[in-house]
């Protein structure tokens, strides 16, 4: 039993569960629901990753470095979780704000504000917890709500099948229901052992986290933007069915996610460790190791080219079909980040974190000159261009960068 020490193991079951359980739900609506309410569905789901995001920066980000820092780690948890109901505070006043606003836009999001505020809540609540306890090593802890809210998820769906529910009102007060079990179980372990009489907060922590998580919170907001204005645009320029329809793909791909990860998570602490002696043995031990785990993510990738209709019927039905060239625009991409792992892997390596934010702010800006002409000429598929567009602009930001700090980085792949 020795293996079930391996807290590895418990990490990639954790990341399974998690992507995982987000594409069973993508597909388990796009099935039930039209492709209307779908892409309603998916455009609130686009707008929760962006307040999730800004959560991030100032909330969790700032704490997977200062948590080893402080000295009172109890009443610094305090003040981690005042953040999170200031956050909480914010969403349910500006969702207030939208549900009043006499604006014709939002009349087809309308009913379903009040349900995508405790959502939206519940939903950040959760993530809050999981990373906190990965920040904190507790990689069982995280396992355990992440199952929690997976066996939840399944029930939801089950009885919405069973009782032939497919209002999205009624399935997203179902899926808020969906975290409060594991939400529960998750604040017991949280707040196990906190004295209030440790709950003392330090001025520290603000600094920490609204001054010097500003620039978390810039790049956020702008790697956000470049990675999801195109699925956006959609929806307003082309259809809601076509933002639907890229988010169903963009789904499919986060377990693909899962295979890049693992990529990640094996070769980056190998060439760091081959760094510190020369930049060549990084290089060289990089060409060595990227071969084996190169060839089967491209062949993957091919099979879903290949057979990129029956993929879309079978995950989203007859409808879907029509929109095969989405999912193999979406190959296109993930073979373009693939290869550029090397650079990505040398900016992590070298330190060199503000060419990230340099790099997503000329995507972005780049994005914005061109997604009407791309969106004119070329419909839906004007928004997979623009993503490959985006990642092609990366790549050569972060290339230029390298070369510019005298790094061969062609040496990666030649």
């Amino acid at each position: 039993m020795n293996f079930l020490k391996n807290n590895k193991l418990w990490l990639t079951g954790d990341q399974v569960m998690y992507s995982g359980s987000a594409l069973l739900l993508n597909l388990y609506l796009a099935k039930v629901m039209t492709m209307y309410h779908f892409g309603i569905f998916a455009s609130l789901v686009v707008a929760v990753y962006l307040i999730l995001s800004i959560a991030q920066s100032i909330i969790i980000q700032p704490a997977q470095v200062h948590l080893t820092k402080v000295k009172n780690v109890n009443g610094y948890k305090y003040f981690l979780l005042i953040l999170l109901a200031c956050i909480s505070f914010i969403i349910v006043a500006v969702g207030l704000v939208i549900y009043l606003l006499p604006v014709d836009y939002i009349e087809s999001y309308r009913p379903y504000i009040l349900t995508y505020v405790a959502y939206c809540i519940a939903f950040i609540a959760f993530d809050f917890f999981r990373k906190y306890f990965l920040a904190e090593d507790k990689v069982k802890a995280s396992f355990a709500i992440q199952s929690i809210y997976t066996f939840s998820l399944l029930v939801g769906m089950v009885l919405l099948s069973y009782l032939q529910v497919t209002s999205l009102a009624t399935v997203l007060s179902v899926l808020t229901l969906v975290y409060l079990p594991s939400l529960v179980i998750a604040l017991f372990i949280y707040a196990k052992g906190i004295a209030i009489a440790d709950c003392k907060v330090e001025p520290s922590y603000y600094a920490a986290h609204l001054v010097d998580g500003q620039w978390l919170l810039y790049t956020s907001i702008i790697q956000w933007l470049s990675s999801n204005m195109y699925v956006l645009m959609s929806g307003m320029l082309i259809s809601i069915e076509a933002l639907g329809v890229l988010r169903l793909v963009q789904s499919v791909f986060g377990v693909y996610n899962l295979y890049l990860q693992m990529i990640e998570n094996h070769l980056l602490p190998k060439m760091a460790k081959a760094f510190a002696q020369s930049s060549h043995a990084c290089y060289s031990l990089f060409k060595s190791e990227y071969v084996r785990v190169l060839l089967p993510g491209l062949a993957l990738l091919l099979a879903v080219f290949l057979f990129a209709k029956e993929v879309m019927t079978m995950l989203g039905g007859s409808a879907y079909g029509q929109y095969a060239m989405v999912l193999q625009g979406m190959c296109v991409l993930y073979a373009i980040i693939l290869f550029g792992y090397g650079l990505r892997f040398m900016v992590r390596i070298t330190g060199m974190n503000k060419i990230y934010f340099l790099a997503y702010g000329i995507s972005l800006l780049i994005s914005l000159l061109l997604y009407k002409n791309l969106f004119n000429n070329f419909g839906v598929m004007g928004a997979i261009m623009g993503l490959i567009l985006n990642q092609i602009i990366l790549q050569l930001t972060w290339g230029v960068a390298l070369i510019q700090k005298q790094y061969t980085v062609w040496r990666l792949y030649i």
